[in-house]
């Protein structure tokens, strides 16, 4: 029992007793042949019941106060564990993700030929005009300017400077980088080179050339930096010009380095 309800109970138990005390006071001092207490007999019987009837609805109010309370207590209890379930859940994914990711990249390294370094992303962004990431590998760990770097997806880009723990990397779809690719459909030859804005452009492919949206584009090899047959790009549109002799070709990368965490680099010119 709580404050509030030892406070009713109380008061009620007081008011009866007061009425009781006037009706004995009234009895001895009014010596009538009929008693006021008889007179006030049905009052008090009445009003004693109404008296319960109340003291026992005001004990069912704060029951149901109590109840109601508990209730809340446990919603916020459950509340609190659903998030907190939320938390590992979204924990256990991620490491879901990473784990298929090293798988992934683990099977690509026993298929490259050469050294490799294994790195982590470690900061994206650059500038408009410039897109770049950096890695958590440098030239102590054998990374030097001018590698390739790729992820299970496809290539990433090219190592443009070090320190002794990390690297800067041009992305593809920077318009300083440029790749020797081929159609892997067709054979098509073409040099790709990004626009600052996520999407590349396949250089110097004449008109009369079969290339269609969802090729797959290929390193050639050429240029010495990436090896062959490492994807690179896939075609998105393809659009031929008036007056134009090369078509227009719109590409998308296939490495999404916006959300690539490992990554190799290739020491295939340094070795």
């Amino acid at each position: 029992m709580n404050d509030r309800e030892s406070y009713y109970r109380g008061a009620l138990i007081a008011i009866l007793s007061l009425v009781s005390f006037v009706g004995v006071m009234m009895e001895i001092r009014l010596p009538f042949s009929v008693s006021p207490l008889n007179i006030l007999d049905p009052v008090l019987v009445y009003w004693s019941g109404q008296m319960s009837k109340l003291e026992h609805r005001v004990g069912d109010t704060f029951e149901i106060i109590r109840y109601w309370q508990r209730w809340d207590d446990r919603c916020r209890a459950l509340e609190r564990q659903n998030k907190e379930l939320l938390v590992r859940l979204r924990s256990s994914e991620e490491a879901v993700r990473e784990n298929r990711e090293l798988k992934k990249l683990l099977k690509l390294k026993r298929t490259i030929p050469y050294p490799t370094v294994s790195a982590n992303l470690i900061c994206k962004g650059g500038t408009p005009w410039s897109p770049t990431f950096l890695l958590d590998k440098g030239s102590r760990d054998g990374v030097m300017r001018g590698m390739a770097v790729v992820s299970p997806y496809g290539v990433m880009g090219v190592v443009v400077g070090t320190t002794a723990h990390t690297s800067r990397v041009l992305g593809v779809t920077s318009v300083d980088c440029r790749i020797h690719a081929e159609d892997r459909e067709s054979g098509v030859r073409g040099i790709l080179k990004g626009d600052n804005a996520g999407s590349l452009f396949l250089h110097y492919v004449l008109t009369d050339r079969q290339v269609k949206p969802g090729d797959m584009l290929l390193t050639s090899g050429l240029g010495g930096i990436f090896p062959r047959g490492y994807p690179v790009a896939r075609v998105v549109s393809v659009k031929r010009l008036p007056g134009e002799k090369f078509l227009l070709i719109r590409c998308e990368p296939t490495a999404p380095w916006d959300d690539t965490h490992y990554i190799l680099v290739l020491k295939r010119n340094h070795r």
